[in-house]
């Protein structure tokens, strides 16, 4: 797994830390009683909310950082081996990973898209 994320992991070695996010399939489960479907869309909500507020109040604080999704296989691949070396529990899944640090210069400006392009209404 190494070799495919050499790059990003090198540069990351430059920042302060880095931020895991997991969901519990268990508490999932147990405290999202609907259908499957909706379990999966409301998980999906709920860890973007933790991911962006997590990301404000390290801007808050003057740290930069950024969201990546290594997370390949969750019974085999990049998961296992950090749910191996932190001992956690199997029903444990890694979401995201987020690199912190210094903000070393700002970040490039994004081209923008014309407001009307980005919200369809029907007339």
């Amino acid at each position: 797994m190494f070799a495919n994320y050499q790059g990003i992991f090198e540069g990351a070695k430059t920042g302060f830390g880095t931020i895991v996010f997991f969901e519990d399939h268990d508490a999932i489960k147990a405290g999202i009683p609907a259908n499957e479907e909706r379990q999966n869309l409301y998980k999906e909500q709920h860890a973007a909310i933790a991911e962006y507020a997590t990301w404000l109040a390290l801007r808050e604080i003057d740290l930069g950082a950024s969201l990546q999704h290594f997370n390949i296989g969750y019974k085999e691949g990049f998961d296992k081996s950090i749910r191996e070396e932190f001992n956690l529990p199997e029903s444990w899944e890694m979401n995201a990973q987020m690199p912190f640090g210094s903000i070393e210069h700002p970040a490039d400006k994004k081209e923008k898209i014309n407001p009307s392009e980005q919200v369809l209404s029907r007339d």
